[in-house]
């Protein structure tokens, strides 16, 4: 049975990927994916039994991926840290997911369970509109108290965070907005799921992050180029690892 990975986390690809060569003789895995663009090449390369697909990925999410799909013909086993929205949701359906950290017997279970699945067209269908549910309500959007009065926008504007003492600028899509808070502070609300701490002034969306530079400086979206610390540049190049 061949096996695609796509999982964004690097310990967390490796754990599933020793489990799954230790607990199934009859498994292959064929490849390895962090983002739509390598797991989609990867899918269509190596036509997989059964994809193990994080709901989150570094350059987008599982919805984002299986969309560019016209037919499913794949099983599928979702993989997950916590959510609230997304234990509801997968609960109440036939698709399968496993919580990270992920449970060897649970893993086991998945696995039969999906061959399973993989034939039956209908649970597809309901896979999709169960992940598209999931990424309307996973769109996020800050609240910034300025001076001119509050500001609202999605994460997903974000391009970076610019620390300047107590002080920090957002770099968004079509605009710069001043607050009177430290970067640590908005480090903490955004998490280290989509945002990377680059360097002591500057916090990145992963998103936004376009290539990486001999010198070790990064180019966002916006033509922007931010240095990146000597203890966070195996992070920076793990992301484009397999770009």
């Amino acid at each position: 049975m061949k096996v695609i990975i796509v999982e964004d986390e690097a310990a967390a690809q490796k754990i599933l990927h020793f489990m799954l060569e230790n607990f199934f003789k009859d498994i292959k895995i064929v490849a390895t994916a962090v983002g739509i663009k390598d797991a989609y090449s990867a899918i269509n390369f190596h036509n997989p039994d059964l994809v193990f697909l994080d709901i989150k990925l570094v350059d987008g999410t599982a919805f984002e991926l299986l969309q560019k799909f016209g037919e499913i013909n794949f099983g599928i086993i979702f993989t997950t840290a916590y959510n609230e929205f997304a234990i509801k949701a997968f609960k109440y359906s036939t698709i399968d997911y496993l919580l990270k950290p992920i449970n060897p017997i649970e893993l086991q279970a998945a696995v039969k369970r999906a061959i399973k699945l993989k034939k039956d067209k209908d649970k597809y269908r309901e896979l999709l509109a169960l992940l598209n549910s999931y990424t309307q309500q996973q769109s996020k959007k800050l609240s910034l108290n300025t001076t001119q009065g509050k500001c609202m926008f999605p994460e997903d504007d974000i391009i970076r965070l610019v620390a300047d003492g107590s002080y920090t600028t957002f770099i968004l899509k079509n605009k710069k907005i001043t607050v009177s808070k430290n970067i640590k502070y908005y480090e903490k609300i955004l998490g280290k799921e989509n945002f990377i701490r680059t360097h002591q002034s500057h916090l990145v969306n992963i998103k936004h992050i376009v290539s990486l530079e001999s010198s070790g400086n990064i180019t966002l979206s916006n033509g922007d180029k931010v240095p990146v610390s000597v203890r966070k540049r195996p992070i920076i190049k793990e992301l484009f690892k397999n770009k």
